[in-house]
């Protein structure tokens, strides 16, 4: 299953860097791009949730322990192949860490 993503100019460029490192595991993948009219459309990875809805949905909205140190070392993981790429991520929030698997 994909998700379709509407983006605009300003999007682009995230997607070209994404594209750019699809050899990193813990990157969503995009599968396709294609235009539109006046809209550009990318087509990625289905992922169920986001770290922040996961989060919200569990007793106490907090991850156990064990399962938030895998997302974090992950998370951790992206950062050094972004860092090795010379690319700096400054937008990291809970609500942007797409999880494909809970």
């Amino acid at each position: 299953m994909h998700e379709f993503e509407e983006v605009n100019e300003s999007d682009e460029y995230s997607f070209k860097i994404r594209k750019k490192l699809s050899k990193c595991s813990h990157i969503i993948h995009l599968v396709e791009e294609f235009e539109e009219k006046d809209s550009k459309y990318y087509i990625s990875e289905f992922t169920e949730t986001d770290l922040l809805k996961l989060a919200h949905s569990r007793a106490g909205h907090v991850l156990q322990l064990q399962q938030a140190l895998t997302y974090f070392s992950r998370l951790i993981e992206v950062i050094e192949e972004l860092h090795c790429n010379k690319l700096i991520y400054r937008n990291i929030r809970p609500e942007k860490i797409r999880i494909k698997d809970n």
